[in-house]
């Protein structure tokens, strides 16, 4: 004989916001629910895609994942309603939606082991104008791999460095292996080139560049040599020396948060 019970829409509720689709399977749907957790994994393995693009994208995939779970938590609660008579199937049993919690448990895992995003905050005026104190960064870890290349002038990466263990910093690559850096009152130069200014910020307004700074290098094979855009506030290569490519941790994409909300967004 057939068993007939009423879907509950609490459990119904609470099955969906613990494990996205498990609601549609408590109500009967077993197909739908499996497509709905299939959906859930892709966005957010395109939603990886997307963050790299710009702030926007981030920020849109964060709304449009919100938005599919409240569908398919509205959808599991409002069928759970309906089925006032509803015939228990095989798949109605307490293991299988602890196999289905455990599948949704390792799948989240797999994914969060696949992110290659890091937040890190700014700390201190070593990179005026351009990062404040307190902004708030998201830093690809996987963005050289990806590409393929290696960190070009102009990127700003979080790195370590030996001789301050433990400690990241966050610094623009100005040089690269094989080029020769000189930095004196009149300017920087990469073999005897002068450097574009755009995002250096020193000069009679700012005190000068700083006499101690001054020097020339080689940077080595598999480093770069590194500053920080405030030359007269910064800790940099020119005190550490260059970095190896090994202790760079990734690449900043852009300011997602910042206590000058005009700054949210910037693509640095």
């Amino acid at each position: 004989m057939e068993k007939v019970k009423k879907r509950n829409p609490v459990i119904a509720l609470v099955f969906s916001i613990i494990s996205i689709g498990l609601g549609q399977i408590y109500n009967g749907q077993l197909v739908k629910g499996i497509i709905i957790f299939i959906g859930a994994v892709l966005l957010s393995l395109l939603n990886f895609a997307l963050v790299r693009i710009s702030f926007l994208c981030l920020y849109a995939g964060i709304m449009i994942g919100i938005f599919y779970m409240v569908v398919a938590i509205i959808d599991s609660i409002r069928n759970a309603i309906k089925n006032t008579d509803y015939t228990l199937k095989r798949f109605n049993r307490w293991y299988v939606y602890l196999m289905f919690f455990l599948l949704s448990i390792i799948s989240s895992n797999l994914i969060l082991s696949l992110n290659p995003y890091q937040s890190c905050r700014a700390l201190g005026d070593s990179m005026l104008p351009n990062l404040e104190d307190g902004d708030r960064v998201l830093i690809d870890q996987r963005y050289y791999d990806f590409k393929n290349s290696f960190p070009m002038r102009g990127d700003i990466v979080l790195f370590e460095t030996p001789s301050h263990e433990g400690a990241l910093f966050l610094k623009r690559v100005v040089a690269v292996e094989g080029e020769t850096l000189v930095i004196n009152k009149s300017g920087i130069y990469i073999n005897d080139l002068p450097i574009m200014k755009n995002w250096l910020f020193y000069g009679e307004e700012n005190g000068g560049l700083d006499l101690y700074g001054e020097g020339k290098w080689l940077v080595p094979d598999n480093s770069v040599f590194v500053l920080g855009d405030n030359l007269n506030r910064s800790l940099d290569s020119r005190f550490f020396g260059p970095i190896d490519i090994d202790n760079i941790k990734g690449k900043v994409l852009y300011i997602y948060w910042a206590k000058n909300k005009d700054r949210i967004g910037l693509r640095l």
